[in-house]
């Protein structure tokens, strides 16, 4: 439903006509999912020593397949698995290639992985999924988590013994765990979909092919075109696993592509998360960036959820943002005299209203479908080249959280040759990407009379 409300219209009919969409609205979606408080940032590598109660060892006599979710630049990374010293086979850790096979006898020795290459440098840690037969003969599927190592030039060497959980130590009586938390505990923070059955986003990109792919260790959950935010999703469920889900970005051109929030809705609609994407760099041809999320949506360099990609969780990020389930008004302090002047709100890739700079005539878009976690993004435009001087935009409507908002924006002075873009936060704030890091600051005009009227 679209309504065009000038701006002569009472604001307190504005309200009423809502409320009673609103009324039916709220019988059929939920409220806003609640956002968790900010937490402390996680130290890239927190390993203590010399923890008390081991745990009973990993015994796996052969390894029938085993697979990762993370690829590393270190020439000639393995992950040579064995016990007592008897080869089971390994994981080339530059293309995540599996090589398994033979089998070990029974013994009391847990399950070891060194970490060799043919140089030093540092390899992020990662879940590994593992299927074979215990010493009894019985199958078995765990995953373990390999920590992120350093290796040195002069013995890049690194070797873990795991328990039955698959958490690692550096020890085979298991006395010193090599990470801050168990395998099961980074398992259970991860963010596990086994199907993305809608997702939107609010940034876009122009690079060349630009495209998201969503894994969870080799299975693919689909793709999304970052031109366009069209997504082709998986119609069949991937196999469960300990693996978190990962993000895998690319083009076939050098460039930025910009942060964004990508909303998803998983697992037949059970599971909604919207994940914080920080800004990507793509320096070569299909060169490609690669996040992992946890249960919040929060990006991490690492599988193993340890070096987060961003200063904050994605929560605290999120709970800045001007998120509105519908602007009921929007008006500008002048108009102009550009043909096509217009400015357009929107929630991911639903549209929220319309503001003609010609007129100064508002046209909202009715209630939105869902309480998607977007911030507010605007889009100012014009059919004809030319320049627009600090602009400021006041804004009413309803929260995401059922809220009434009223807040006044501003934004700086513009050239009409291409799109402006920008976000909004809860407090007035501006800013020129999706994560809410870069404001933009409205410094007094050069002119007084810019205030008065648009070129």
């Amino acid at each position: 439903m679209k309504v065009a409300i000038s701006l002569n219209a009472p604001l307190g009919a504005a309200r009423l006509l809502l409320t009673l969409l609103l009324l039916s609205a709220c019988l059929l979606h939920s409220a806003a999912p609640v956002l968790a408080d900010d937490e402390p940032m996680t130290e890239e590598l927190d390993i203590k020593r010399g923890r008390p109660g081991p745990k009973p060892p990993l015994r796996i006599s052969s390894i029938v397949h085993g697979i990762g979710n993370q690829t590393t630049d270190v020439s000639d990374a393995f992950a040579l698995f064995s016990r007592s010293g008897s080869p089971l086979g390994s994981l080339e850790l530059n293309h995540n290639y599996p090589e398994f096979s033979g089998s070990v006898p029974a013994s009391s020795q847990p399950l070891a992985v060194s970490i060799v290459a043919s140089e030093g440098g540092m390899i992020y840690g990662q879940t590994v999924e593992l299927t074979g037969l215990s010493d009894s003969g019985s199958e078995m599927q765990i995953t373990i988590c390999l920590p992120r190592v350093t290796l040195d030039s002069l013995d890049p060497v690194e070797t873990f013994y795991f328990d039955v959980e698959g958490t690692p130590y550096f020890d085979s009586g298991r006395q010193q765990r090599a990470t801050n938390e168990s395998c099961a505990q980074s398992i259970l923070r991860g963010f596990r979909p086994r199907r993305i059955g809608y997702l939107s986003t609010n940034s876009y990109s122009d690079l060349l092919f630009a495209q998201g792919r969503f894994w969870r260790g080799a299975n693919s959950l689909g793709q999304l075109d970052m031109a366009t935010g069209y997504f082709f999703g998986v119609q069949n469920d991937v196999p469960d696993s300990g693996h978190a889900l990962s993000l895998e970005i690319s083009a076939i051109q050098q460039g930025v592509i910009p942060a964004q929030t990508i909303y998803v809705e998983s697992n037949n609609g059970s599971s909604l998360v919207t994940l914080c994407v920080p800004e990507s760099q793509i320096d070569e041809d299909w060169n490609s960036a690669r996040y992992y999320f946890d249960s919040q949506g929060t990006p991490y360099h690492d599988a193993t959820l340890k070096v987060r990609a961003i200063n904050t969780t994605c929560p605290s990020l999120l709970s800045r943002g001007l998120r509105f389930k519908a602007l009921v008004n929007a008006s500008a302090n002048f108009t102009s005299t550009l043909p096509g002047a217009e400015i357009e709100f929107t929630s991911g890739a639903q549209l929220l209203g319309l503001l003609n700079l010609e007129d100064n005539i508002y046209e909202w878009n009715g209630v939105i479908a869902n309480s998607t976690l977007h911030a507010t993004k605007v889009v100012i435009r014009a059919n004809q080249y030319g320049s627009m001087p600090q602009l400021r935009i006041a804004l009413f409507g309803l929260s995401s959280s059922f809220v009434w908002v009223e807040q006044e924006y501003c934004f700086p002075r513009i050239t009409t040759q291409s799109e402006a873009v920008y976000y909004l936060d809860r407090f007035g704030g501006v800013y020129s990407d999706a994560l809410l890091s870069s404001q933009i600051i409205c410094n007094p005009p050069r002119d007084p009379e810019e205030e008065l009227t648009m070129e």
